[in-house]
């Protein structure tokens, strides 16, 4: 009998999946996206995006997502940071806002205007920020499902002799010595 405690062995992934893009930032170059967690005075990393693929209204960045374990709680402070990257500068920030996770989850559409020195130097849209959960096995069995195994083994002679071409059994010639050792 096999015993599982899934409490001691939770493994599902939770995490936040954003997708935000840009408008109306004047540059030539391209922009990086800083995804940074407040915690009083103290900034952690979370994320960041290099790459922007240029569409009609603007800028995207590609999806990102966030692990839950690095967020607290949906009421937790995010700071975004845009730099842009020229070919004697590699990062020049343009502008900085803060929002809290909560308004932006589930709310797509939102508009963040990114200041510096008090004039809005561009906007970024939040296309999409959800909270995804992907589930493991042992989330499964720790919620309930029953597992049942069977093993059967056939010790009859029906299957004829290993080295008759027509049994379900046979073993070629060259491959004897492989099964003499095991």
């Amino acid at each position: 009998m096999i015993t599982l405690r899934g409490s001691e062995y939770d493994d599902s992934s939770s995490s936040v999946v954003f997708h935000i893009g840009a408008r109306s930032f004047i540059t030539k170059n391209e922009l990086s996206l800083f995804v940074y967690l407040v915690e009083g005075q103290e900034l952690t990393t979370l994320a960041t995006c290099d790459f922007m693929q240029n569409n009609k209204k603007g800028f995207d960045w590609p999806e990102f997502s966030v692990l839950s374990t690095s967020i607290p709680d949906d009421n937790c402070l995010l700071k975004f940071e845009v730099f842009e990257r020229t070919k004697t500068k590699p990062k020049v920030h343009l502008g900085a806002a803060e929002m809290q996770l909560g308004i932006l989850l589930g709310y797509s559409g939102r508009v963040i205007k990114l200041i510096k020195e008090g004039f809005t130097i561009g906007e970024l849209k939040v296309k999409d920020c959800k909270r995804i959960t992907q589930y493991t096995f042992l989330n499964y069995i720790y919620g309930g499902a029953e597992v049942s195994l069977i093993i059967a083994m056939d010790f009859t002679n029906s299957n004829k002799d290993p080295t008759d071409p027509k049994s379900l059994h046979y073993i070629p010639k060259r491959n004897i010595l492989i099964w003499l050792l095991l």
